[in-house]
């Protein structure tokens, strides 16, 4: 069960909850309330696990991509050697390196600022659920806190 679905019941719970005769508090079941918080607990190393290894998939992805741009840069450095027996070729093969290195740096460069998106997209995304869940969670035990204090 996902975060937003024990949301959703700690939600319902509130909603289903006795109203009391004085004021806009709610009575709940702290079992089921406290219930609820612990699998939202529980869940969230799930959620961080998961972030983790979207995480280091971008980081693989970019090795991956930094291996593939040295490649091309030893391929172009090796056909620019065995060119260099030609003088009238030894200039187009510089060019033609040169090219190559450019697209593999640019190439690289690309890669490195979207795995760096990437991962500032995905980090932003868990950090807004969390704060949304903590936000949730800081609720229900503020109502909560309250209705207890009606009672006595």
């Amino acid at each position: 069960m996902d975060i937003e679905d024990l949301l959703l019941q700690l939600e319902q719970e509130i909603r289903d909850g006795r109203k009391v005769l004085i004021g806009n508090g709610v009575v709940v079941n702290p079992d089921v309330v406290y219930s609820i918080i612990e699998r939202i607990r529980n869940t969230i190393p799930d959620i961080i696990r998961e972030a983790r290894y979207i995480v280091s998939s971008s980081e693989k992805t970019k090795e991956d991509s930094l291996i593939r741009a040295r490649s091309i840069v030893a391929d172009a450095n090796k056909k620019a050697e065995e060119i260099l027996s030609n003088s009238t070729i030894i200039k187009e093969a510089e060019h033609e390196a040169a090219v190559i290195r450019s697209q593999a740096l640019d190439y690289q460069k690309r890669i490195r600022m979207d795995v760096a998106d990437d991962i500032d997209l995905l980090l932003s995304s868990a950090e807004k659920a969390l704060l949304e869940n903590l936000e949730i969670i800081k609720n229900a035990k503020e109502s909560n806190s309250r209705k207890r204090s009606d009672y006595i």
